[in-house]
């Protein structure tokens, strides 16, 4: 394995352990606020399968709530998921915005 591979994994696996804590130690979960709020975290360890905004928001929304499933009760998770949902929808510009800076942040 490339250490560039290994560093990417490292990173990668950091983004989730931060997403993890998030959804374990918040009150009220958002995943807009939690790409506000982890977004240094978000930046290095997006792996950039893509520079389309739209597949990278699909990915870390995936993973957001995949990691919600682990860790909350189902009515919780059920709750989250609609709010993810309407964030989604309602934040297409702000999203769209925030994944091409990380792309190109990433790409400096």
């Amino acid at each position: 394995m490339s250490t560039a591979s290994t560093s990417e994994d490292v990173n990668f696996n950091e983004g989730l352990n931060v997403l993890s804590s998030y959804l374990r130690e918040r009150n009220n979960k958002s995943y807009r606020n939690f790409l506000l709020q982890n977004r240094d975290t978000v930046v290095t360890s997006s792996l950039l399968f893509s520079k389309n905004w739209r597949e990278l928001d699909n990915s870390w929304a995936a993973h957001f709530l995949t990691e919600a499933r682990n860790l909350l009760d189902r009515n919780n998770y059920d709750i989250l998921n609609e709010k993810v949902k309407l964030e989604r929808f309602r934040s297409v510009d702000y999203l769209k915005s925030y994944w091409e800076e990380v792309v190109q942040e990433r790409n400096l």
